[in-house]
Formats: structure tokens, sequence, C-alpha cells
């Protein structure tokens, strides 16, 4: 990110904050699958900085706590997985005109904490997790009045976040984020 900032005076840069609710899930194959796999629901925040290196195509940066996971049955037995994550995506920007952007590229996911629920009891699972998640993120943003914006987007898992060599755990996650711009010019 602070490549970005830094980038030429001829590039407009912008950035600000962002916060919004996660739907989150995974894709579990293989031995010990679960029976049924429902969403779960967290929420994410953090800054982003936009660098636009022509009037349609830039750059998007930021930095995001994120709070993921999925409920789990196992033939009757509930299980909720929590996990905490910095999301570092890089994504490739077009803007289709001043209030409305694509967006799309990947993200790296930094394992903060991982925690199970059942039964009442809560354990800390960190250790059969991967330290890293890598996804792709696919979304669009709309830019509002008063430096607001909605962004909308899907970051489907690419890597196996799960340590056990008898399966294959792949996180999904919908955000929806309301931004706000600190500083930058009106695109």
């Amino acid at each position: 990110m602070a490549c970005l900032i830094s980038s030429t005076s001829a590039q407009k840069i912008r950035a600000g904050l962002k916060t919004g609710i996660n739907i989150s899930n995974q894709r579990i194959r293989g031995i010990g699958a679960p029976t049924r796999i429902q969403s779960l629901t967290g929420f994410h925040g953090g800054i982003y900085v936009i660098a636009l290196f022509s009037e349609h195509v830039g750059i998007q940066s930021e930095v995001l706590v994120s709070m993921q996971g999925a409920m789990l049955d196992f033939s009757g037995t509930l299980y909720t997985d929590k996990f905490t994550y910095i999301s570092i995506p890089v994504l490739l920007r077009y803007k289709v005109n001043r209030f409305l952007s694509f967006h799309a590229g990947p993200q790296l996911g930094i394992l903060g904490s991982a925690k199970e629920e059942s039964g009442g009891s809560t354990f800390d699972t960190k250790s059969d997790f991967n330290s890293t998640d890598l996804s792709l993120v696919f979304g669009g943003t709309v830019d509002l009045p008063l430096k607001l914006n909605v962004t909308a987007r899907y970051c489907l898992g690419i890597s196996d976040v799960d340590r056990n060599t008898d399966s294959t755990t792949k996180n999904n996650l919908f955000q929806l984020s309301l931004g706000y711009r600190l500083f930058g010019a009106d695109e």
C-alpha cells in the first residue's frame, strides 16, 4: 500500500476506511466431511487505497481484519468454526463511469486465530489450519455522495486451509462493505 501511495503524482490516489458484513462458508471434501455446512455471519473492517493509472484502470489494495467460518454438522453434532484473518487483496480495478467500478484479483489471508465451538465449549484450533489462505476476488463498487461507497464482492478460496491430509477445506466469502474516502479527489 505504501508503494501505491508513493507512486507518481500523475496518478489519482484515493484512500479510506471500510467496514461491513461477511457471509462465509467452507467447501470441505474428503474423509470426515460434514453432512451439512451452513454459512456464518461475521464482520470485516480496514483501509483501502486506490491508484488510477488512466481514466478507467487502476489498482486497489486493502488491509482488512476479516471474521469468517462455517457451522458444520457431523451426523447430528454441530460445530462452529470461527477464523480471524488479516486479508490483503490486490485488485485490478476498472472504472466504468464516475459512480461504478469493478475489481478482480488475488487475496492473501493471514490466519490470526481459529476457534471451534461445540456443546458450550470453545477450543483453540489454530494449529489445525494453515497460516495462509489464497483467494480470488470478484466484485463491484458504487461511489455515492458524501465520500461514501458501497462494495459487494465474492472471495473464492483456492488454497486448502486444513492441515488434515485426508480432506480439503476451502473458504468462500461474500462481503458487503460501506466505505468512507478519507482523501483523494472525486473521480
